[in-house]
């Protein structure tokens, strides 16, 4: 395509998609234009790139670039990066990146291939999930799916983006199933002060986090290195060098940061506010990794005038004990001494930690004398021996008097001290279909049935399905929820008591002629928050997957049907019987040959050009498409004039060119008899073959 716009190759409903192969350039090639989208092609094995966006400068795999800002064929959109391709217990998990203009919506289509493209992109020949995602105000989405069912680690893996414009990328990186990318460094940084805000000549703390989410992940040693930079600006000096930096000024620098694998590295560094106002520090990591949407930030760092202290209240982390009330101490705290009486207000409010069950709701007025820095808060805590996971309340101030408010909210965790209980259930599923008998164009609802054969209950359990080609997601109903996708569903299956059976069910629709699959896997999930702390163990994995595999035929009847007869003339002694054969099969049949038990050998069968009788055999050459069919009408005597009763007839496929039939039995290859043979063209390109 050149200079046109808004054109669409391929699709998503059936019979839009197209195979584009051995090409002696692309697959597909969009010099310019914009809004062309290509979608749930099969490409494959062409000389050129699977698809290729631009010409001159823009030739060849695009770099991506920065919130996707250039411009030209497509918009040159951002292919996705598959970050790994892993086979795990269930299927194969494959996660990435998109990275594009900020808050846009992008669709993204996955391809496996059994090798990669020689440039190293793509190509896509088997289209296998399709799925959006919501980029965040840095352009960036990071997607994780899992494909259940059976997969090989020589299938590569690829991908490509289309935008809400229609715009679609070029093909992404191809990656190796179980492999992943080739091992790169990606750092990103957390910073935030331990104070703010403080007073003008009050120093403060900037704890700064380098965590390692390198690709694939190192088991045996560090991440590769990476430099982090803190740059100060005026109203901010540094109160003490950190260990391990470089100071030039009002930049520092740490060289060779290198974080432990899926680790982290972290440094703090002392700040002391010399004018007020709200002081920008830029933090910054480089690294050889893709993803920058973490890798440069900027930190407020207030401070604020020096006639008032700054009233802060800490963050308090308890042990929540055994069976009863006990009173738990909170400090609140100024920067410095007061010169007036301070006084502020205080309420809790609940988290996962609830009043009148964790702690006991409190509220009042509290403060501080001329010269003191520190009070204390005294909360009940309720304690219980239940195991349970860690639970949280906060503690608000207001109405604060004599001083500026730093920190007003503090956070009070309470970690259980219980032993957590565990819980064996062994999980089990099943798959069937109605009907089991599938046509095109007709609705199949599948009934999984998950079981829990103890001895335990479950707290939590998910399960996906996920639907093959050929198949078209309807509805979905069942457990506690349901969220869907394109090509699958996820049923949040909630508890399970032992013995209880959950019922979930998916409406579908057959899209074509073949076999088709829903594979589907249970497993336990994580309890919600707030319930008791549990272990959960399902003894039996095995009997967690289920796998419903069958084939859409043509919409016609069964292969051999009796349309009518058999008839008997006493006069003329002839017998007629009319029947109709039906091509089940998925490829065309060069010959169709009927075979007649229970004709006596006296009786006479007439015959046709194009017809050859070999009792017990009379055969058809005639090809006969898939699902299409064939009317035959019979016509035999006996000399003595007398009912032959009513024949058997099947019906098998045969290759004329073939000396001899399955079976090997010698079949001619042109009739002895020739009576004439009438053909009258029937609807759907069948045939009245009709014996005088």
């Amino acid at each position: 395509m050149a200079g046109s716009s808004g054109n669409r190759l391929g699709g998503v409903t059936p019979g839009e998609p197209n195979h584009l192969a051995f090409n002696k350039g692309h697959g597909v090639f969009i010099a310019s234009g914009e809004q062309n989208s290509v979608r749930g092609n099969r490409i494959h094995d062409n000389s050129g790139l699977g698809i290729e966006l631009g010409e001159g400068d823009f030739a060849g795999p695009d770099p991506p670039d920065d919130l996707d800002a250039d411009t030209g064929a497509n918009g040159h959109l951002n292919a996705p990066l598959i970050r790994a391709a892993v086979i795990e217990a269930g299927g194969l998990r494959v996660d990435g990146i998109v990275r594009s203009r900020p808050d846009s919506r992008q669709t993204v289509e996955v391809f496996t291939n059994d090798a990669c493209d020689a440039s190293g992109y793509g190509e896509g020949a088997d289209f296998v999930l399709r799925f959006d995602v919501l980029t965040d105000a840095a352009g960036e989405a990071v997607f994780e799916w899992l494909l259940p069912g059976s997969y090989h680690d020589l299938l590569r893996v690829t991908a490509t983006a289309t935008d809400d414009q229609g715009n679609t990328s070029e093909f992404a990186a191809c990656t190796s199933v179980a492999l992943g990318l080739e091992a790169y460094a990606d750092l990103g940084i957390e910073a935030a002060p331990e104070r703010n805000p403080v007073a003008v000549g009050e120093a403060g703390d900037l704890r700064i986090r380098v965590a390692d989410r390198s690709v694939p992940m190192n088991p045996d040693g560090d991440a590769l290195p990476g430099t982090l930079s803190v740059r100060l600006p005026p109203g901010l000096d540094l109160a003490s060098a950190p260990e391990g930096s470089e100071v030039s000024g009002r930049l520092i620098t740490w060289r060779n940061v290198s974080v432990p694998a899926a680790g982290v590295w972290e440094t703090t560094i002392g700040l002391l506010a010399d004018a007020p106002g709200t002081h920008p520090v830029e933090v910054a990591i480089e690294d050889s990794g893709p993803r920058r949407s973490n890798d440069r930030l900027t930190v407020a760092f207030e401070a604020l005038p020096a006639d008032r202290p700054v009233l802060r209240i800490r963050d308090t982390r308890l042990v929540e004990g055994g069976v009863g009330r006990w009173l738990a101490p909170v400090i609140v705290e100024l920067s410095g001494p007061a010169a007036e009486r301070v006084t502020f207000d205080y309420r809790t409010r609940a988290g996962t930690a609830l009043p009148g069950v964790d702690y006991e709701a409190a509220n009042g007025v509290a403060g501080m004398l001329p010269g003191e820095t520190t009070a204390t808060l005294h909360l009940p805590i309720l304690g219980d021996l239940e195991a349970e996971a860690t639970e949280y309340f906060d503690l608000e101030l207001s109405n604060v008097s004599g001083a500026f408010v730093g920190n007003g909210t503090a956070r009070v965790t309470l970690e259980d001290d219980d032993a957590p209980v565990t819980l064996v259930a062994d999980l089990g599923l099943t798959i069937t279909a109605t009907p089991e008998a599938l046509t095109v164009a007709s609705n199949v609802v599948f009934a999984l049935v998950v079981t829990n054969a103890g001895p335990d209950p479950v707290v939590s359990a998910r399960l996906i399905s996920a639907l093959s080609e050929g198949l078209r997601l309807l509805s979905a109903a069942g457990g506690q929820g349901v969220v869907t996708n394109a090509t699958g569903v996820e049923f949040d299956l909630g508890g399970i008591d032992p013995g209880q059976e959950v019922h979930c069910e998916l409406v579908a629709e057959t899209l074509r002629l073949g076999g088709v699959t829903n594979r589907a896997s249970v497993a336990l999930a994580a309890p919600p928050v707030g319930l008791p702390l549990v272990e959960q163990i399902d003894p039996q994995p095995d009997n967690d997957l289920a796998v419903y595999a069958t084939d859409v035929l043509p919409a016609v009847g069964p292969p051999v049907q009796t349309l009518a007869g058999p008839f008997f003339n006493p006069q003329t002694g002839l017998q007629e019987q009319t029947v109709r054969f039906v091509n089940l099969d998925f490829t065309a049949w060069p010959a169709v040959r009927l075979v007649i038990d229970g004709l006596p050998e006296t009786a006479v069968l007439y015959n046709a050009s194009g017809i050859v009788d070999q009792r017990p055999f009379v055969q058809y050459d005639h090809p006969i498409a898939p699902g299409g069919s064939v009317v035959f009408v019979l016509e035999y005597y006996q000399a003595d004039r007398q009912p032959i009763g009513e024949p058997e007839i099947m019906a098998q496929p045969v290759d004329p060119s073939d000396p001899r039939d399955p079976g090997g039995t010698p079949v001619p290859t042109s009739p002895e008899r020739g009576p004439t043979i009438l053909q009258t063209a029937l609807n759907e390109g069948r045939f009245l073959i009709e014996f005088r």
